[in-house]
């Protein structure tokens, strides 16, 4: 995965991007862990008492 120069992984682990209500999208290889990392980012945001959705599926156009 690539983190985007706008963001840090400091900024994920803390779910900073959570507090200014923008989006979180992974996307890359497949094995490149974006499940992994959904995963914990959403285990993260639990802990802090924080909610979270999240969805696996692309809107159909």
């Amino acid at each position: 995965m690539i983190i985007p120069n706008t963001t840090s992984i400091d900024g994920i682990k803390t779910l900073e991007f959570m507090d200014r209500n923008e989006n979180l999208i992974l996307y890359g290889r497949n094995g490149a862990g974006k499940s992994h990392m959904a995963t914990a980012v959403g285990v993260e945001a639990c802990m802090q008492g924080k909610k979270k959705y999240g969805s696996t599926k692309l809107p159909r156009w």
